[in-house]
């Protein structure tokens, strides 16, 4: 199908922009590297938009021309479930055209900060997903959580850029610290990496930076790191300590492990579909510490992950629909 000069085969609408620095954006900017087919994003930047509260970096579009590029589509992926994606499904399903959709975020026990009961935001979610051909989940531990969706879900693994997360890289220079990568914001509970006893670094930036880098002053903060930059800041650390309880996966953990620093982290959803205790870090179910020093007892740490691999399920999963 023709859409002005060029074919557009694939549409993947998300309210994430492609250049944005978390595991939604990084996941399909890394994956669509290796697709086999062309594809069109459509994504917040592409219409009015303003900052979500709280959160500058994370736009909130009022998407009222979406149909355009939607009608020229030969398979259509949604990602995310704002303002975008809401209104490519309701096209979609007001149109009879199929669609895929994915879980990528716990919004029902984000949301419960702005006193959004969780019952209220599984309607929305039920009613968002379980009209899609397939919705892709992160793991298998996520698609058996998500038995209250009511939708046919499909595991999809992640990957990493082996070109640039690896142990080939610059000579390790140990830094003889804690490594925590990611979003600075209380929701992923940072503040149990703040409270370690030992050398902490942040490579990150949040609504609650501020707040903390008053109260942690022993604290490193290097802000946003990208590239080699960031596969640095992984091999020099001792141990990447991964703080969420509620995370659907977590790729910092796989670009850590890739560079060969095991991970310390909650046994919950995400850290434990990825980490293999004991072996690439050490989960705990209350002792943060403890996790981070039996970590760091393990040296240095080997996994492979592919994007590419990442682009085949998603291939299948889409186009056999």
């Amino acid at each position: 199908m023709v859409h002005g000069l060029y074919t557009i085969m694939l549409v993947i609408v998300s309210d994430n922009t492609v250049n944005q620095i978390n595991g939604v954006a990084t996941t399909y900017r890394e994956m669509s590297k290796h697709a086999t087919v062309p594809i069109k994003f459509i994504h917040s930047n592409d219409f009015y938009n303003v900052p979500a509260p709280g959160y500058k970096d994370i736009r909130l579009a009022l998407p009222l021309n979406i149909s355009s590029t939607l009608k020229c589509a030969d398979k259509i992926h949604i990602a995310t479930e704002g303002p975008v994606g809401l209104a490519a499904m309701l096209w979609c399903r007001k149109n009879k055209k199929s669609y895929t959709t994915a879980y990528h975020t716990k919004f029902p026990e984000a949301l419960v900060k702005w006193k959004i009961p969780i019952w209220l935001s599984r309607v929305y979610l039920k009613k968002f997903h379980s009209h899609a051909s397939a919705t892709l989940v992160t793991s298998a531990t996520m698609q058996n959580e998500l038995q209250w969706l009511n939708a046919n879900t499909v595991v999809w693994s992640r990957g990493v850029n082996t070109e640039i997360f690896n142990m080939n890289g610059e000579s390790r220079v140990p830094s003889n610290a804690m490594l925590y990568v990611g979003r600075v914001s209380d929701e992923k509970n940072i503040e149990s990496f703040l409270k370690l006893k030992g050398n902490k670094i942040v490579v990150g930036d949040g609504p609650a930076r501020a707040k903390y880098e008053k109260m942690y002053s022993d604290v490193v903060w290097k802000g946003w790191l990208t590239g080699k930059k960031l596969a640095r800041e992984y091999r020099n650390a001792d141990v990447l300590v991964f703080t969420s309880t509620w995370d659907t996966f977590g790729l910092v953990m796989l670009e850590s492990i890739a560079c060969g620093t095991p991970v310390a982290g909650y046994n919950v959803t995400g850290p434990k579909d990825i980490v293999v205790n004991g072996v690439t870090g050490v989960l705990t179910q209350d002792d943060l510490q403890d996790a981070v020093k039996s970590a760091k007892k393990l040296g240095r740490v080997f996994g492979n992950f592919d994007w590419k691999n990442c682009w085949e399920i998603f291939e299948r999963t889409v186009y056999k629909l």
